[in-house]
């Protein structure tokens, strides 16, 4: 078994070494074949251990290899999940669609594929267009503190840094809508977004009054202490 899988591992450096000769020598090529091919006899008739590879041939294996396994790992790009609504604690709460002037909501961005950990960025920008990947934060639309967070799904014990809090401006943007995006750090032009209508805030005039009690004074009509209807 350890002979075989040492025969698998020179062949894998023995061929490497050849590509790369084949692209960067200058002299013939015919020399380095020949050398090799004995080297890889040597391998099956079980002179392992007195074969050493040059420095150049194992250099350049080695760069190959390495440039192969890179080439690979970046064929998964990230991806980002739809903006989730949640509390301050992380808990998922129905979706928003409007917020009043100076109010707050919290949310949460999940990243899969994230091989570097980098997280999430924020941006905000009025209206409902996309904006650039630049990762910043139009603060006349409002801001969201943290701009960079930690991928979710938040986990169940007590954690810090997974939910973003978006405070709405003083005022109404223009266009009277907000769109917020969260960005795959790692790669800025993956994002998902939510819009939202930024309202006025409700004057004291129209917030309701609390009902009053239905009085009636006394039979006698003294004034005193008047009794409640039903009494």
């Amino acid at each position: 078994m350890i002979r075989a899988v040492l025969q698998f591992t020179w062949s894998l450096r023995l061929l490497a070494a050849w590509l790369f000769l084949k692209e960067k020598a200058t002299l013939p090529i015919r020399f380095p074949l020949q050398q090799l091919g004995n080297r890889y006899s040597a391998v099956r008739s079980g002179a392992s251990r007195s074969l050493r590879p040059s420095g150049g041939l194992l250099l350049g294996a080695q760069a190959l290899m390495l440039a192969l396994l890179g080439g690979c790992s970046a064929t998964t790009r990230p991806e980002i999940g739809p903006i989730q609504f949640t509390n301050a604690t992380g808990t998922s709460v129905p979706a928003a669609t409007s917020l009043a002037v100076n109010g707050q909501v919290f949310m949460v961005a999940t990243v899969t594929h994230d091989d570097q950990f980098l997280g999430v960025s924020w941006t905000v920008n009025c209206g409902s267009a996309l904006p650039p990947s630049s990762g910043v934060i139009d603060a006349s639309c409002g801001t969201v503190s943290p701009s960079q967070t930690i991928s979710g799904p938040v986990p169940a014990y007590p954690a810090t840094g997974y939910v973003a809090a978006y405070t709405a401006p003083p005022a109404i943007p223009k266009g009277a809508s907000v769109t917020i995006t969260a960005h795959v750090t790692a790669l800025l032009s993956i994002s998902s977004s939510v819009t939202l209508t930024i309202e006025p805030a409700m004057s004291s005039a129209e917030s309701p009054l609390p009902l009053e009690k239905d009085v009636r004074l006394p039979a006698d009509g003294r004034p005193g202490a008047a009794t409640p209807a039903g009494q």
